[in-house]
């Protein structure tokens, strides 16, 4: 019988590799799957051996506070594959520690397990160097942007450009009842202050200074925050206060939200290419720690004319960026009112999004079998436990 070792470390991760174990299972039904991971992971029959609670880390300042779970849980899946040995490794994003574990693997283990890695690190932004390294170290990686194809064949990688799991849930009809009203009254704000608490810290005190901002402009604005599933309602108690008062919080699939808003203000991440894929104009704002952002302008020399996903994607600054200290409630606001009362730039923007789902796409009959992203990484899968048994 054939055993897949599934590793992931953050709440997209999680949800993203269910939805390969998923697909994996129906081509190897008899396979068993073990990892590290969360409730996703295991509806989808994984054995959870490390869940990933006191693993999501964000920023460098913040990951320090988190350096005891992050070692245990390295050392238990690393110590761990001598006694299961499993036929391939699938690391899923979580750089930071997936990319130090296929090192240690590498290390003690040699050539076998085999290492499949889906959806890469975004080493073409920073830490550059390290490309060269995933590249050595891993037998096949599944990447989600379509220049990561080239950009990591250039270093002599075996890669597959797979498309990008969030067309997956447009594609088998999973999204969720719109709790956005279906209505004309008022103009509809989506704000996305991002899925970490940490998050919460550098963006909502901004969020809702620009949200009171906007109502004494005038105008009839509703608001609506939408909740990621990794925090809870209470998370926002602290910065809900007088000017809450029309801002609902909801929560559900992000696409189909951001689907029945007129603008939407982002904190960058995932949520901006979701952003994108609703087809939804917007403001994508960015803010790490003091400590992180040094050391990525110095160190890492990220200086650069743009941030965010969709922006690379496109490779131009056709979404507006707001980043570190010229996040304000002022600024935020200031632009929201801009581009809502330009249909011109409303226009462009909802080209732009058009333009990122089309770059997003594989064409039919390319790169592997299946139609979702989930579906072709499972096939590379199975493709590499079978050579693991040669």
């Amino acid at each position: 019988m054939s055993k897949v070792l599934i590793v992931a470390g953050e709440a997209s991760g999680d949800f993203h590799a269910s939805r390969l174990i998923g697909a994996f299972k129906q081509l190897r039904p008899e396979a068993e799957v073990y990892g590290v991971g969360g409730p996703a992971m295991r509806d989808a029959g994984v054995r959870i051996i490390r869940d990933i609670s006191g693993l999501m880390t964000f920023g460098v300042s913040e990951v320090i506070r988190h350096i005891p779970n992050i070692v245990v849980a390295f050392l238990k899946v690393l110590g761990g594959i001598s006694r299961e040995r499993p036929d391939v490794v699938v690391l899923v994003d979580y750089p930071d520690f997936n990319m130090w574990l296929a090192r240690a693997i590498r290390w003690r283990y040699g050539k076998k397990p085999l290492i499949l890695y889906y959806i890469t690190p975004q080493v073409w932004i920073w830490r550059k160097y390290r490309a060269r390294v995933l590249a050595r170290l891993a037998d096949r990686l599944a990447v989600v942007l379509p220049f990561e194809k080239e950009f990591f064949a250039d270093l002599g990688a075996k890669v597959h450009f797979v498309g990008h799991p969030l067309l997956d849930i447009e594609k088998e009809g999973e999204a969720a009842r719109n709790p956005m009203p279906n209505d004309d009254i008022g103009r509809k704000i989506a704000l996305l202050p991002g899925s970490r608490v940490e998050e919460l810290k550098n963006y909502m005190p901004h969020i809702m200074e620009a949200v009171r901002l906007l109502k004494e402009s005038g105008g009839d604005w509703r608001f609506f925050i939408v909740k990621a599933p990794t925090l809870d309602e209470s998370d926002f108690s602290p910065y809900l206060g007088d000017s809450s008062s029309g801002v609902k919080i909801v929560s559900g699939s992000t696409q189909k939200l951001i689907e029945g808003a007129e603008f939407a203000v982002v904190a960058m991440g995932t949520a901006t290419l979701e952003t994108a894929l609703a087809g939804a104009p917007a403001l994508l704002i960015g803010k790490v720690s003091l400590l992180t952002y040094l050391l990525g302008i110095y160190l890492m020399k990220m200086d650069f004319e743009y941030y965010s996903l969709v922006n690379f994607i496109l490779k131009r600054p056709a979404f507006p960026e707001l980043i570190q200290d010229n996040i304000s409630g002022g600024n935020i606001a200031q632009t929201v009112m801009d581009i809502t009362s330009n249909e011109h730039a409303m226009e462009a923007l909802r080209k732009a999004a058009a333009e990122v789902r089309e770059r997003l796409e594989v064409e039919p009959g390319k790169e592997t079998k299946g139609n979702t992203a989930s579906q072709r990484t499972a096939a590379i899968l199975d493709e590499m436990v079978m050579e693991s048994h040669r």
